[in-house]
């Protein structure tokens, strides 16, 4: 599997939100989780590579995007939103995910 582009779409939101203090300031929590099913290891080894490959996110804030999307999206979802991203699908995050990443911008260890 390839690093993932979800990873770094979610990584880009950083860059976007201008900073982890201006993205707080609007962040609200994260959404109840939908998905108890665990990623394989290879998927989250993918997702972080991607995550933290430019360096603008730190590991944690990484690790806590991970940890959330884990909870929103079945595996599935997230191939599926992976492989879009990757083939230049200008089809926006859903707002679950949107969500994670502010609260995880606002507090990586949510």
């Amino acid at each position: 599997m390839h690093r993932s582009s979800i990873a770094r779409v979610c990584a880009l939101v950083l860059i976007l939100a201008g900073s982890t203090t201006a993205a707080s300031a609007g962040a609200a929590a994260a959404p109840s989780p939908r998905n108890t099913t665990p990623y394989p290891a290879d998927l989250h080894d993918n997702f972080i590579s991607g995550c933290t490959e430019d360096e603008t996110v730190d590991l944690e804030t990484c690790e806590c995007f991970y940890r959330n999307i884990q909870q929103q999206l079945t595996v599935e979802e997230f191939i599926d939103l992976d492989k879009a991203s990757e083939a230049g699908d200008d089809k926006p995050l859903p707002e679950s995910v949107i969500s994670v990443v502010k609260a995880c911008l606002a507090n990586p260890k949510t």
